[in-house]
């Protein structure tokens, strides 16, 4: 029976049975949403309902200031990541392959990666104000410390059956 493989580990799974649980999911949280948007559970101030939102959406996307605050998202996110994997590619990778450079810099990027980065926020606005480049700094500091162990990890990986 098919349904015996889809709680174990690492057993494909026919793809009918993929898309199934996928537009299953889905249909769950939309059907949750309109349950408490439309039912009236969660205030309007806080839970739009799906019609309003296809609404909004649309007047966005009209007056294209949907791509406008896409862009500006992307050219902040990107500011931040960019130069977060220039200077963390080049320690993963000797962390992954030499046991000595990841005695030095594990401890440290072990250690700050389990800081979450909201409790990081006070030092940018410290060091360097709230304007845009505060934001920057937050998504540099997020993804700086991740990306070491993540590399250093993909050695470990691909040896492992």
């Amino acid at each position: 029976m098919w349904t015996r493989s889809l709680p174990s580990p690492k057993v494909e799974i026919a793809r009918a049975a993929s898309v199934g649980l996928s537009l299953a999911s889905a249909l769950t949280i939309f059907a949750l949403w309109c349950l408490r948007a439309c039912g009236g559970i969660t205030p309007p101030d806080f839970l739009a309902t799906p019609g309003e939102e296809v609404v909004a959406a649309l007047k966005r996307i009209a007056a294209l200031s949907l791509f406008e605050n896409i862009w500006a998202s992307l050219v902040v996110i990107l500011s931040g990541v960019v130069p977060a994997s220039i200077r963390a590619v080049p320690l993963g990778i000797p962390m992954g392959s030499v046991t000595a450079v990841e005695a030095v810099i594990g401890p440290v990027t072990g250690f700050v990666h389990h800081i979450p980065v909201s409790a990081l926020t006070p030092l940018p606005i410290l060091w360097i104000g709230i304007g845009i480049e505060r934001k920057i700094m937050v998504i540099f500091l997020g993804t700086f410390f991740q990306q070491p162990i993540l590399i250093a990890g993909v050695p470990a990986r691909a040896t492992t059956p």
